[in-house]
């Protein structure tokens, strides 16, 4: 038996639509009957032997027949950060189809943004703190097992406007700030 062939999805999925409802989106592949499990994988970016992007994003498959799936999008940026992803289908041998399809994933904006607030030279407890007092979501990379450790750099910057919810990325280092 060939591997399963995914023939369309939408280019762009949102975190949320309005209301509480996840965006559900359509994909029609020829094997759809045969599909156990959706997929997105965020590509990677290797930065100094590091690659803190890579990630794999199981969707929830809510409906089918036989030539369409029907899935919800990502609950928000912390499950699924805003970018570019490849969509597959896995079969239930477990095999991916033969192609990815790129897609894009974004947060809607919300009618009251955040600002990201500055967390530089901070110990990591109190950046944790500040950030989530602000409606976000700290993910810490770096000297995360150091005592003390502090935050020598942040992303999104300070002051920027993001959407309630978004990932802070803070990086360590081990020791005390200058």
């Amino acid at each position: 038996m060939c591997r399963s062939s995914l023939l369309l999805s939408g280019a762009l999925i949102f975190h949320r639509f309005s209301g509480d409802e996840l965006e559900r989106r359509v994909c029609q592949s020829p094997d759809a009957t045969i599909i156990q499990r959706v997929a997105l994988l965020r590509c990677g970016s290797m930065t100094h032997s590091i690659d803190l992007d890579q990630r794999y994003v199981g969707i929830a498959v809510v409906g089918r027949d036989e030539s369409t799936l029907t899935c919800t999008a990502p609950s928000d940026g912390a499950v699924a950060p805003p970018g570019y992803y490849m969509l597959f289908l896995v079969d239930r041998a477990g095999r991916p189809c033969e192609y990815a399809r790129f897609l894009r994933v974004e947060s809607l904006p919300e009618e009251d943004p955040v600002q990201v607030p500055e967390v530089l030279d901070l110990n990591q407890p109190r950046a944790r703190r500040v950030i989530e007092e602000a409606g976000l979501v700290p993910r810490f990379v770096g000297a995360v097992n150091a005592d003390p450790s502090y935050v020598i750099k942040q992303r999104p910057s300070a002051g920027e406007d993001v959407p309630r919810g978004s990932t802070v990325m803070c990086y360590l280092k081990a020791g005390t700030p200058p």
